[in-house]
């Protein structure tokens, strides 16, 4: 289908919601016509529903009344033969009227759900060959990549208004004013490498720290309706306030994608300012730290979202989204700690071997290997700032425990009698 399963979600979205302009209703007929069957359909609609809470009211649908729009709204503009009208347009409204009807009955049957399948959206967009290069990538639209180590800085790439400049090792996106025409949305992923970081400039000037092996993915401009971003890894965030003509502000939301470990899914709501999600393969929870503001904390995995599983967090405050979907709110922590690697420094704080290794591996594109096991538990409080080699920093946490390091093909290996 031509149409990216992002962008049937959103017009599906829209039109659920009442809110589709005249131009998004086109382009969703012509989506539902391309799709027929196709599994992005279903998942965009599983989607949906497994996002709507039992105090949503999803909006009566009469059949022939939507029918009858749908045709109405269409037919004026398409230019087509009537013989082809008739039968792939009112093929597609037809599928449309099936396809929210579907909804509908979904909605009316959470508390008995059917067996979910996968769901595009939530899958990681992990691009493997960032790591492989060791070099950032930032992927467009159009499926191509620009490799951002090897790139000048300047003016990267034109994607309808907006405009990508790359400054050392920050991206902006910046739109043109003149163009007033709201867009389709188009999607760019970045993706870090094991050993570097990035800085994004959102279009509504929204600013990201990407760390090292992370990926973010984002519209090249966003809407009226909503500001959607989707990460995995680790990013801190900075969000800036928006609102539509209406003065009503527009939300902000970052959903966590699932590690395909068994980790949950999540979304965090916006609504302040300043934040960090800490989510990465090896975590064994979503981390939601806040620092300014207020966001909403919610799991969105394979049931449906309650009441139950979302949380407010204020600012010093750490929610941990388990993978049973239970969210454990931390009050005090360290926030300064928490964000050292944004300043540049690797801080670990009464911190075992097993959980200083993946952050080590991520911090230089190493890999640890712990000979063992009595060395994982050995404790190391320390810190070092982003210069300083991997060998200066083995040197000190080895002398502050009984055991020896040596590299080898890129692998640490630790051996020795290690901690009781």
């Amino acid at each position: 289908m031509s149409t990216s399963p992002e962008q049937l979600h959103y017009l599906l979205l829209q039109y659920a919601n009442n809110n589709c302009t005249r131009k998004e209703l086109l382009e969703l007929l012509q989506a539902m016509e391309d799709a027929g069957h196709d599994d992005a359909l279903h998942n965009s609609l599983q989607n949906i529903w497994q996002n709507i809470s039992d105090s949503d009211q999803l909006p009566a649908i009469d059949k022939e009344v939507l029918f009858s729009n749908i045709i109405e709204a269409a037919a004026p503009v398409y230019e087509l033969p009537a013989k082809r009208f008739s039968w792939l347009k009112i093929a597609a409204a037809a599928v449309l009227v099936l396809a929210l009807g579907s909804l509908a009955y979904m909605y009316l049957n959470k508390k008995d759900p059917p067996p979910q399948k996968s769901i595009v959206l939530l899958q990681p967009f992990k691009n493997d060959r960032a790591a492989q290069i060791n070099k950032a990538i930032l992927s467009l639209a159009d499926g191509s990549e620009i490799v951002l180590d090897d790139a000048p800085n300047g003016t990267l790439a034109r994607q309808g208004r907006t405009t990508i400049i790359k400054r050392n090792k920050q991206l902006v996106y910046t739109i043109d004013p003149s163009v007033q025409e709201e867009e389709d949305l188009h999607f760019n992923i970045l993706t870090t490498p094991p050993g570097k970081q990035y800085e994004v400039l959102l279009p509504d000037e929204s600013h990201v720290w990407v760390n090292a092996a992370t990926a973010i993915r984002f519209p090249t401009a966003f809407n009226d309706h909503e500001r959607n971003v989707a990460m995995t890894g680790e990013a801190y965030f900075e969000v800036a306030h928006a609102t539509d003509k209406g003065k009503k502000k527009i939300p902000f939301m970052v959903d966590v994608l699932p590690s395909g470990k068994g980790a949950m899914a999540g979304r965090v709501e916006v609504l302040g300012t300043h934040f960090n999600i800490k989510a990465y393969d090896e975590d064994e929870d979503i981390k939601t730290t806040l620092l300014e503001g207020r966001v909403k904390v919610s799991a969105t995995s394979q049931t449906p979202l309650s009441t139950d599983n979302s949380q407010l967090l204020s600012p010093g405050q750490q929610a941990q989204l388990k993978k049973n979907g239970d969210i454990q709110v931390t009050n005090d922590v360290n926030v300064n700690e928490i964000i050292a690697w944004k300043k540049g420094e690797l801080i670990f704080n009464n911190s075992t071997m097993a959980e200083a290794a993946p952050i080590i591996e991520r911090w230089y594109n190493v890999h640890v290997e712990i000979k063992n096991p009595h060395i994982a538990t050995c404790r190391i409080t320390v810190s070092f700032l982003k210069g300083e080699t991997i060998q200066q920093v083995m040197d000190v946490i080895g002398a502050y425990n009984d055991f020896t390091w040596k590299m080898k093909n890129g692998t640490i290996i630790l051996s020795g009698k290690g901690c009781e």
